[in-house]
């Protein structure tokens, strides 16, 4: 899907940047699982678990930012204003 900047949505350059930044969250909650699971450290292999919930949860957060209904930008500010605790309206 496409937004119009007109609309308060996503332009195309705004669109590949979250995309590139999908693709980085993907990349380092993949890396994060397979170092947990090659640590033989119960307290290493939890630190990698930890970084990857810390990456799950941007994922979702961007997510949940091109799903947001309206001004994305007024989105995106009262999630940075809360520190990062975006949850939608359905979920």
């Amino acid at each position: 899907m496409v937004y119009d900047a007109e609309e308060n949505r996503l332009t195309e350059q705004e669109l590949t940047f979250v995309r590139h930044a999908l693709d980085a969250e993907f990349l380092a909650l993949k890396k994060a699982h397979h170092y947990a699971a090659e640590m033989e450290d119960p307290d290493a292999r939890q630190l990698m678990h930890e970084h990857a919930d810390i990456h799950h949860r941007r994922i979702d957060m961007l997510l949940a930012l091109l799903d947001a209904p309206g001004d994305i930008t007024k989105h995106a500010k009262l999630l940075l204003q809360s520190g990062g605790g975006y949850h939608r309206a359905d979920g």
